[in-house]
């Protein structure tokens, strides 16, 4: 655990590393106090991908879990707040392989061009449900749910609970004003 916590930016005290079934770009990852990654967690942080250069950012605050088997991909950035939990399977990826385009679709994947709708971020004490997917250039809020299986393509506002594919608000857990 000490020879990953040493490759990284900055990491913090009381930390937990399981087993991971991949891990990548250490050195753009800041990690606060109490983070724990279990077992088989895919976490990428990619500098270089197919040619093409990031700068990517990945800041985790203090007392976040991230589950068993995640798959975390980032070329752009993430930040995930304090208190919040990932569920088992989740998957966070700011990045896709080209555009939907009829050009983009005649080339071989791995030939496309990787592209980002920009940083990931998760606010404070978010519940993220097992098996979600959140995608690139989203926000989630404070205090926010994510049901499990649900597909997040828009951003969240605080304190609501999303569901589905892809996700929307079914319910709002703010006081009312």
């Amino acid at each position: 655990m000490k020879r990953i916590a040493a490759k990284m930016k900055k990491c913090g005290k009381d930390y937990y590393f399981g087993r991971f079934h991949h891990l990548r770009g250490m050195e753009y990852v800041t990690l606060g106090n109490r983070v724990v990654f279990d077992e088989f967690v895919v976490f990428t942080v990619w500098d270089n991908l197919n040619g093409k250069r990031f700068t990517p950012s990945v800041k985790i605050d203090d007392n976040v879990h991230i589950s068993d088997y995640c798959n975390i991909s980032i070329v752009d950035g993430l930040e995930i707040g304090s208190g919040t939990g990932l569920g088992r399977w989740t998957t966070v990826v700011d990045n896709s392989h080209g555009n939907v385009s009829f050009a983009d679709m005649n080339l071989a994947i791995l030939d496309r061009e990787i592209i980002s709708k920009g940083p990931v971020k998760i606010g404070r004490n978010v519940w993220i449900g097992d098996k979600t997917t959140i995608l690139g250039g989203v926000s989630i809020g404070d205090g926010a749910i994510v049901a499990a299986n649900s597909v997040v393509t828009k951003d969240v506002p605080p304190f609501c609970v999303v569901a589905g594919v892809p996700a929307r608000i079914i319910k709002d857990l703010r006081p009312e004003q």
